[in-house]
């Protein structure tokens, strides 16, 4: 028994060993810069969605939220215009996550140099 403790011992000081000295590149610059790319290309159509699809009364949390934060009352934007405000502002995340995505990540794909 305590030669296959030993055994096995020796055998994690071995994997150790050879991990210290030849360590493995877990994190690559160009993998860092494409999951960058990817965040700047998701994120903004993940908050688009949202701002698109959220129910009303999300919305009206929101905007009471936002209204006590900034104008400490919590009706000072009326609801349409602060509703038509998020589909809008939605639809340009989302244009933009598109025209991002294009040029950061699909581009080179599709067009021969």
């Amino acid at each position: 028994m305590a030669l296959i403790f030993g055994l096995a011992f020796a055998g994690h000081l071995i994997i150790e060993t050879y991990s210290i000295y030849n360590p493995m590149q877990l994190l690559n610059l160009s993998f860092a810069i494409l999951i960058i790319k990817m965040a700047i290309c998701i994120l903004p159509g993940v908050i688009g969605i949202f701002m698109i699809v959220s129910s009303e009364e999300k919305k009206r949390e929101l905007r009471n939220t936002i209204c006590n934060q900034v104008f400490g009352v919590s009706n000072a934007i009326p609801y349409p215009k602060f509703a038509m405000t998020m589909v809008v502002i939605g639809s340009v995340l989302l244009v933009f996550t598109l025209s991002a995505s294009w040029f950061l990540l699909l581009r080179d794909m599709f067009i021969e140099s």
